[in-house]
């Protein structure tokens, strides 16, 4: 089948970059390797606009959250799925000293749009701990990504664009003007790869800093309703019922896709910290997020073959961050406009040799 682009992989990344090619009227070709580890298989999906210590509206807040409403709730009709959950995010202050802090910033920072001083729930105060309430956080929630990257999967192999398999680096041949893989002929050919893109000779030489994280799935005692995210070190996140997500860890380390007792152990340690009641664990996973060096991801072209591109490196603001950006590519790719200077390619181009 020839098509005008072959898109290699289907996580977060790969997904959006292909709706955006598509709504555009463009033909596509999908390879993806399903048994392949994946953090977007088992992320949870949490977007949050503003984070830190400090606080601060996270890298172009206003540009993305204003579209990834638009974007998945789109796609929520052409899938005929539920994606997109908006849900408060309450952090409770740990200290007076954070909460002088924290009502400074929002004032300070012009944070009011987004954030909000909140006393602590009457029917919550036995089970959430935070005496000295916190701030309550709109425009945040979660994206449903497993069940997102399943029901586009099954979109993509009802129009026939979606190949099954791992893609083979020694088929694939660069011309000119096209890029050929066993035997097609694609005007660009798109590395949406994540963290297997270690195994990509065209692209390994960019600084990539994966970093692996731990998640675990816990029920509470059925009479417990807690309807906002609770962040404070570790976080709580709402799945329905009375079923919620808990994370998350970090480790550079050990980049591998097996999950560990001393992440459970800190995740449940740094839970206490807010949580009264001892959640029960029914499982865990663990995924590698794609980050990059400079917290920024990696858009555009090689630096010797214009026909072979990437789109890589969301690191943890992937569900948030990937709508706008791959709007961007796509716009990049048919009609030449410009990709944004901290997030393109271009700015590693020194880097290779």
């Amino acid at each position: 089948m020839e098509a005008d682009y072959l898109i290699v992989g289907q996580g977060l990344a790969g997904t959006c970059i292909a709706h955006q090619l598509l709504q555009r009227g463009k033909s596509i070709k999908i390879i993806q390797n399903q048994e392949l580890p994946s953090s977007s298989k088992v992320a949870g999906g949490m977007f949050n606009p503003v984070t830190g210590k400090r606080l601060a509206r996270t890298w172009k807040q206003q540009e993305t959250f204003s579209y990834l409403n638009t974007f998945y709730q789109d796609l929520e009709v052409s899938l005929n799925t539920k994606l997109l959950h908006k849900i408060p995010l309450f952090r409770p202050y740990k200290n007076e000293n954070q909460k002088s802090q924290f009502l400074r910033a929002i004032e300070t920072k012009g944070l009011s749009d987004l954030l909000e001083n909140k006393e602590t729930k009457e029917e919550l105060k036995d089970i959430i701990q935070a005496p000295l309430g916190g701030i309550l956080t709109s425009e945040s929630g979660r994206l449903d990504v497993p069940l997102f990257i399943e029901k586009s999967a099954q979109y993509f192999h009802k129009k026939g664009i979606l190949e099954q398999g791992n893609f083979d680096y020694e088929s694939l041949d660069i011309a000119k003007e096209t890029a050929e893989y066993k035997l097609v002929k694609y005007s660009k050919i798109i590395f949406c790869e994540g963290f297997h893109v270690k195994n990509n000779t065209l692209f390994n030489w960019l600084p990539f800093n994966p970093v692996k994280g731990e998640t675990l799935d816990v029920t509470l005692p059925k009479n417990i309703n807690i309807k906002e995210i609770i962040n404070q070190g570790a976080w709580l996140m709402p799945m329905g019922g009375n079923k919620y997500k808990m994370g998350s860890t970090y480790d550079w380390d050990n980049l591998d896709f097996e999950t560990t007792q001393k992440a459970k152990e800190d995740i449940l340690e740094k839970s206490k910290n807010f949580l009264s009641p001892v959640p029960t664990i029914f499982a865990q996973s663990a995924g590698i997020r794609p980050a990059v060096d400079d917290r920024r991801p990696i858009l555009g072209a090689h630096p010797k073959y214009p026909n072979i591109v990437i789109f890589n490196g969301l690191g943890t603001k992937g569900v948030s961050l990937a709508p706008y950006l791959s709007k961007q590519l796509a716009e990049h790719l048919t009609e030449g406009k410009e990709i944004d200077a901290e997030s393109t390619i271009e700015r590693f181009y020194t880097l290779y040799s």
